[in-house]
């Protein structure tokens, strides 16, 4: 799996996968395009673990790291600072 898309996937998900998307180095797998296409749309930090899990393995580093930005923006969006 490409580095690159890795590391920039942790701050521009959606970019990167349609970057990669045009320069073919999205690895291989078994989901449906049209899957890759919602989920890229609504969901690009889970696709990207998806990826990650089965190229590199479940416990692998960029697992954990894009899991835990996965958690930080949700957490951010779901729970936004409140202004007095």
């Amino acid at each position: 799996m490409n580095e690159l898309l890795l590391f920039f996937g942790l701050f521009f998900p959606r970019i990167s996968l349609w970057l990669a998307w045009l320069n073919g180095v999205i690895p291989l797998n078994n989901v449906p395009f049209w899957l890759e296409v919602v989920l890229t749309a609504l969901f690009p930090r889970l696709l990207l673990i998806f990826y990650a899990g089965t190229t590199l393995g479940w416990n692998s580093g960029w697992v954990i790291a894009h899991a835990i930005m996965w958690l930080l923006v949700g957490w951010k969006f779901v729970f936004p600072k409140k202004e007095a």
